[in-house]
């Protein structure tokens, strides 16, 4: 999920870590051996805020450095991942990857039925009439649904743009297709989503075979969570059932691999 905050069940960082792309944005920037970047993307979407963030990041990357940003989906990239993957120079796909779901979404839970049953009751002082506007106790009004459509088009004609401007399509075909479908990678390319289907290796092969990157070392880098926290809940999540969290505590605190700092 392209989102701040991604923890396990432990409170652990995993998957996507928001800041941790923004700061290597930043690094790769000031970096005069690095020749540009590489996106594996596999992810379902995410944040509106997070995802424009990031691509707004990478953009400036290109503005800045005059580099390249080559893009590759894997299983799955979707609304978001979409929206990233704009900034890129030229983007190619797995023959079975899912992508696509170009649009906004905004989603609330309203329990007013199941609380009425239980005879539970909110009672809200506010200073508005839409104060409490998305309150799982109460029903939207005809204008609070405006109000909230507004946002989520608003939202949206964002999302034309970067992909009129990241595809080179026009923004009245852009929002022709983009209904909020899935498509598929020969789909993508047919609407010009896409340069070319291929796996991986292949499409890392053609990398080096890139004029820019001529003499290159690839670097693979993805977050790791080196923190002493990370290390524990990492083993507790691993450790069988039969083991019990202060069993793996004394277990772990034995174990040469510690870090020597433990402050961070």
């Amino acid at each position: 999920t392209i989102a701040r905050g991604n923890v396990n069940g432990y409170g652990a960082p995993v998957g996507y870590q928001h800041d941790w792309m923004l700061n290597k944005i930043d690094y790769l920037i000031s970096d005069s051996y690095n020749k540009g970047i590489i996106l594996y993307i596999d992810s379902g979407g995410g944040g509106t805020y997070e995802s424009d963030e990031m691509y707004l990041a990478l953009k400036r990357y290109k503005e800045e450095t005059g580099r390249p940003i080559y893009a590759y989906y894997g299983p799955t990239a979707a609304s978001g991942a979409v929206y990233i993957s704009m900034a890129a120079d030229e983007i190619y796909a797995n023959r079975m990857s899912m992508l696509g779901s170009i649009g906004v979404r905004m989603t609330y839970y309203n329990t007013k039925e199941l609380m009425d049953k239980l005879g539970v009751k909110e009672i809200s002082i506010t200073s508005g009439r839409n104060k409490t506007m998305m309150s799982s106790m109460e029903e939207l009004t005809d204008e609070q649904r405006a109000i909230l459509q507004k946002s989520v088009d608003e939202s949206f004609e964002y999302f034309v743009q970067v992909v009129s401007e990241g595809r080179g399509i026009p923004a009245d075909s852009v929002r022709e297709f983009a209904d909020g479908r899935i498509y598929t990678p020969k789909e993508a390319m047919e609407l010009g989503l896409i340069d070319g289907i291929m796996d991986y290796g292949s499409f890392i092969e053609e990398m080096y075979y890139k004029d820019e990157f001529s003499g290159c070392t690839f670097y693979e880098d993805t977050y790791t969570d080196t923190s002493i926290w990370g290390l524990l809940f990492s083993k507790i999540r691993d450790a069988g059932a039969a083991n019990s969290e202060i069993g793996v505590l004394k277990e772990l605190l034995n174990k040469s691999e510690l870090p020597e700092t433990v402050f961070e």
